[in-house]
């Protein structure tokens, strides 16, 4: 698994992302980049779930497939793309577990992000995308504004564009403190490590950059204590 936050603003959105790829007994497999920007759109991806390979394979798959219907067309017929390729992925694949955040500045909508899940345990049908509006969206250990109070960060510096940029990297400390469960196992384990990326889509197309990093060592569970280390 990991932890996948998007904000929306009037003008970008921001995603952020942890970079730990897990075992199933919660020892750090390895920290790889779980943001895919597209070459040709102000597009994001970012992934989770299992497996990894899976994962990556359709996030190929996705990007040859709205390269090749709407290269030409621009953002809008992109996400049309991307849906219909969800579509024909139900048609031929069983539920499995792997959810996709997709940011995006749009011709007609400007800042958007989207949501898919192929497992179906969300109260909206799976392989679809499902538009989250000027909705955050947290997708791993959730994060309160009580928890983020405590350290000083208030409602007013939430709502700013600067807030991930900012806070991101404190965001992300909270969630790999925090402990998930596994649907498909039921275990209950920290799957939030490696690094913390920052994706921000705008007008001018896409830049991601590394916020912070933890000394995670591989083979072993994440130490909630560890502290962060700058980029």
């Amino acid at each position: 698994m990991s932890a996948i936050y998007s904000f929306v603003y009037s003008d970008r959105v921001h995603v952020l992302t942890d970079g730990g790829f897990f075992h199933d007994d919660g020892a750090l497999a390895g920290v790889r980049r779980k943001l895919f920007a597209s070459d040709t759109f102000p597009l994001v991806i970012a992934c989770r779930g299992r497996p990894a390979g899976r994962i990556a394979e359709i996030v190929g798959e996705m990007e040859a497939y709205f390269e090749r219907h709407s290269a030409n067309r621009g953002m809008d017929a992109c996400l049309a793309a991307i849906g219909d390729y969800f579509a024909g992925l139900k048609a031929r694949s069983d539920p499995f577990e792997a959810e996709f955040l997709l940011a995006a500045f749009s011709e007609t909508g400007g800042p958007c992000h989207f949501f898919i899940h192929c497992h179906g345990r969300y109260d909206f049908p799976a392989f679809a995308l499902f538009s989250l509006g000027t909705s955050d969206m947290q997708a791993g250990p959730p994060v309160t504004l009580d928890e983020l109070a405590a350290i000083g960060i208030t409602t007013p510096d939430i709502v700013r564009p600067d807030f991930p940029p900012l806070h991101g990297a404190t965001l992300m400390q909270i969630a790999r403190r925090k402990l998930e469960v596994v649907p498909e196992t039921g275990k209950i384990l920290r799957l939030v490590g490696g690094h913390c990326e920052l994706a921000t889509i705008s007008a001018d197309g896409v830049e991601i950059r590394t916020l912070c990093r933890w000394p995670d060592e591989i083979g072993k569970p994440i130490d909630p204590t560890l502290e962060r280390m700058p980029a």
